[in-house]
């Protein structure tokens, strides 16, 4: 209860305060460099260098990938037949592509599955980070720049701090960090989740163009069409039932709050991104609930 009291209080206090008069109009700017520099960084070097690799993690960590890339195959195709523009479809590629497996995700797998289905939707959450990390970035960096545009894609993502992060968090996996090193990271890991949603919330903007059949689309994939195509997927591959439903159950959760600040920092259609967000993440409750019980 705490999360979600979190979660509408965060988006509640961003969307009322940028009405205060005196209120800096860009003030989710430089909220946007402190978690791309700072708080994402830290959660990458705090939590992916807890990954065991094994036969077992496997298929939950390949959740994201998979999504991820039946995400990046529809909305291209998708946007093509439309004739939508690059960076709408990029927008809804990473954006809807990725899942909230965390903030939204553990609390539901628990409140669903009880606590021991924990360590299958952080694998779940890893996999959705490091896809994040490294595909998530360079597609949104590709599809930002401009034709003429001299500095390299591949150079641009070896200057991004996240990317960085998750280069020195595979390193950290056969040489951890001090426990007073990962204690202070956790701190700054902390920030992410209510500072990405008093982001989302400064930029939300409920008008007519909000609702458009773009976001439709994207959390119809999100909420509907992803989870269907994992339980596909996955049915034949997962023998322990309840692994299976707690994979299927985390394909379904809402768009990812920190692709959103990602697509928002390389001007993918900033009002799609936060909508899929703002919208995707109440709406998630119900349909969460109808996997559950489907499952």
């Amino acid at each position: 209860m705490a999360n979600f009291l979190l979660i509408a209080i965060c988006l509640l206090a961003g969307f009322q305060l940028k009405k205060v008069k005196g209120f800096p109009q860009q003030a989710h700017v430089p909220i946007n460099f402190w978690l791309i520099y700072i708080a994402v960084p830290a959660v990458t070097l705090r939590y992916i260098p807890t990954i065991q690799p094994s036969i077992d993690s496997f298929l939950p960590l390949s959740m994201a990938l998979l999504v991820f890339v039946f995400s990046f195959l529809f909305f291209n195709l998708l946007g093509k037949l439309l004739h939508w523009e690059k960076t709408t479809i990029a927008c809804l590629t990473v954006v809807a592509g990725l899942g909230n497996t965390s903030f939204i995700g553990f609390p539901l797998v628990e409140a669903f599955y009880g606590s021991n289905q924990l360590p299958i939707a952080i694998l779940c959450d890893q996999g959705s980070f490091l896809v994040l990390s490294t595909l998530g970035i360079l597609y949104s960096m590709k599809a930002s720049s401009a034709e003429n545009q001299k500095e390299s894609i591949i150079k641009r993502l070896l200057r991004f701090p996240p990317f960085i992060a998750f280069c020195f968090s595979l390193v950290l996996i056969a040489f951890p960090l001090p426990n007073t090193v990962n204690t202070l990271l956790e701190k700054f890991a902390q920030t992410l989740v209510p500072l990405a949603l008093f982001s989302v919330g400064l930029q939300l903007n409920f008008s007519k163009s909000l609702f458009s059949y773009k976001l439709m689309w994207g959390l119809s994939y999100k909420l509907l069409i992803a989870p269907m195509f994992i339980f596909l997927v996955f049915n034949p591959l997962l023998d322990n039932k309840m692994t299976f439903q707690t994979v299927v159950l985390e394909a379904a959760m809402a768009p990812m709050i920190t692709a959103a600040i990602v697509a928002s920092q390389y001007n993918l259609n900033q009002n799609l991104s936060n909508a899929l967000v703002s919208i995707g993440i109440p709406l998630s409750f119900i349909t969460t609930a109808l996997w559950y019980f489907l499952l």
